[in-house]
Order: C-alpha cells, then sequence, then structure tokens
C-alpha cells in the first residue's frame, strides 16, 4: 500500500494512504476596478472558496505519485482530510512530500 508523508514548513507531518481522502478548495478574489470619482470606493471585492474531492492516492494517475499528488495540491490553496474537516492545510506550507513504502 502506498504511503505518503506530507511536511510542512512547520515541522508537522500528515501521514496519508490509498484509503485517505482529501478535499481539495480553491480560494478567488476577484477585483474590480472602475473610473469613478475618488469619493466613492473604486475597488469591489467579491471573494468566495470553492471546494471539490475528495480525491484518494488511487485516483491520481501516473507514475510518480508524489509528482501527480503534487499537481493536484498545487492546484489548490487549501486542502483537508474529508472526515476531518475542523483542520485545513495551506497548500502553500508544504515543505516535502516523501513516499513511505
Amino acid at each position: 500500500m502506498t504511503k505518503l508523508r506530507i511536511t510542512f514548513i512547520n515541522s508537522e507531518t500528515l501521514d496519508i494512504n490509498q484509503s485517505t481522502l482529501l478535499d481539495l478548495a480553491v480560494y478567488e478574489k476577484e477585483n474590480y476596478f472602475n473610473m469613478s470619482p475618488r469619493t466613492t470606493q473604486n475597488i469591489a471585492l467579491s471573494e468566495s472558496s470553492h471546494s471539490y474531492g475528495p480525491i484518494s492516492i488511487k485516483d491520481i494517475h501516473g507514475s510518480n505519485v508524489i509528482m501527480s499528488l503534487l499537481n493536484f495540491l498545487h492546484s489548490s490553496d487549501f486542502f483537508y482530510v474529508h472526515n476531518q474537516p475542523e483542520t485545513i492545510y495551506a497548500s502553500s506550507s508544504i515543505y516535502k512530500i516523501e513516499q513511505k513504502d
């Protein structure tokens, strides 16, 4: 069974295997600039987040499972273990991913 260890920049680790389900979240922020006078607000922000998943290692195809997982995580801002949504990890805080067979 393939096992991966994700190490974060604060030295915490997250071990996942083929039965671990991950949900990915993308935070979107759109900026709209207008030409209104200075007395009005010039920037309107629309903020939202979208999640998709769950995915597992066995759903990831490719010869190098670490690189394939990295591609998934790179396309998201945050992720969490599907049955543990109370802890959300920032994809940008990943220091390394190791295969632990």
